[in-house]
């Protein structure tokens, strides 16, 4: 059981008072996530601005890492609604990541490396993600090719459908 697994040191509190001004691409927004990492990838800006960044899921992003082993990574953060409508496949209409709440994640070198270096598997490293994110979303790549996990903690899809799963 994860609750009395240990907790990240970083909190949202604690973060959000060094960001006062635009940050720079390399700017550390928590101890693995910089902000060319979480920014849209389209170099609209978005991400790259304080009032953008939503430090819940940031936060929990550290605590997932921790549990597993520090094996999984960013692969999406913030997408403006442009880059959300080019990536393949199109991201939802109301996607979380345009609200910049919602990542995407999987472990560096693949689920076999997770599995082999922690015994993590994939439907176990789900468990923590949705035990670490509760009311909000956790996703499995509904296509299959990516491999990746999709966590959010968006306040409009909570109070609309809390604890999405799929």
């Amino acid at each position: 059981m994860l609750r009395n697994a240990p907790r990240s040191s970083v909190s949202p509190d604690s973060l959000s008072r060094y960001y006062l001004e635009i940050l720079t691409p390399d700017t550390k927004l928590t101890p693995h996530v910089t902000v060319s990492e979480y920014a849209c990838r389209c170099g609209c800006g978005l991400g790259t601005h304080p009032k953008d960044i939503e430090w819940d899921i940031l936060h929990r992003f550290e605590e997932i890492r921790h549990i597993s082993g520090d094996y999984p990574f960013l692969l999406s953060g913030c997408r403006c609604k442009k880059h959300n409508a080019e990536i393949k496949p199109p991201g939802s209409p109301n996607s979380a990541h345009l609200r910049c709440s919602a990542l995407d994640t999987k472990p560096l070198n693949g689920w076999g490396a997770l599995l082999e270096a922690t015994g993590i598997t994939r439907d176990r490293f789900v468990e923590i993600c949705e035990e670490i994110i509760g009311d909000g979303g956790v996703g499995r790549d509904l296509y299959g090719k990516f491999g990746l996990v999709h966590i959010d903690r968006d306040p409009e899809l909570m109070a609309s459908n809390p604890g999405r799963r799929w």
